[in-house]
């Protein structure tokens, strides 16, 4: 008698959960999953971004102060330029002035040495002669010299000298006049001299 295999029977399964439907726990949707993964993918992507952003501002913000910075530099050098460039204005004009002053000064000594060096030889009569020197003046670069000799010739040998002082230009010395004084027998003459200009001494 052959034994004929029977198939295998399982229980069926049977559902303890004696709770009502609507407090049972849902099953969980793959899509659901999904879903949340995105949304917390797509709230983290911005961050690099803001961040980034954020190290940017910080940059800028670090540029424009050193922009502001070097600005006000450059304002306060070209400020200290101009001042400057005024400054040696009134410097320059200053040592001008009183280069000007200097050269003023030392014409004067110049024209003060002249003189005295004029005077002593205008006064230096011929020798052996008989005169006497009445009055002399100066008008601007004109020397007016009056007098009177006892011969006519001291005129002309007085003349001769102040030509040969080098206080005058060449033939500056002119004898103006000469004339004789009936009462006294003296010839009396006027001299007119022109001055060489005055130099400076460097």
């Amino acid at each position: 008698m052959t034994t004929q295999e029977l198939p295998e029977r399982r229980a069926p399964k049977i559902d303890l959960n004696l709770l009502p439907d609507e407090y049972l726990p849902r099953k969980k949707s793959r899509w659901g999953l999904l879903l949340v993964l995105l949304v917390v993918v797509l709230a983290c992507v911005p961050w690099p971004f803001l961040i980034m952003k954020s190290d940017v501002d910080a940059d800028n913000r670090r540029l424009e102060a050193e922009q502001a910075s070097l600005q006000a530099e450059f304002n306060a050098i070209m400020k200290d330029a101009v001042e400057a460039a005024d400054l040696q204005k009134k410097i320059d004009g200053a040592n001008a002035g009183w280069n000007d002053i200097l050269a003023d000064w030392e014409l004067f000594q110049a024209s003060i040495r002249t003189w005295s060096e004029i005077m002593y030889d205008v006064q230096q009569l011929p020798r052996g002669s008989l005169g006497y020197l009445e009055s002399i003046t100066q008008n601007k670069d004109t020397i007016t010299i009056v007098g009177w000799f006892a011969r006519e010739q001291f005129i002309y040998e007085y003349s001769l000298m102040l030509a040969d002082t080098g206080h005058f230009i060449e033939d500056g010395v002119n004898i103006k006049q000469k004339k004789l004084d009936e009462n006294t027998g003296a010839h009396d003459f006027t001299i007119e001299a022109i001055l060489v200009p005055a130099e400076v001494e460097e």
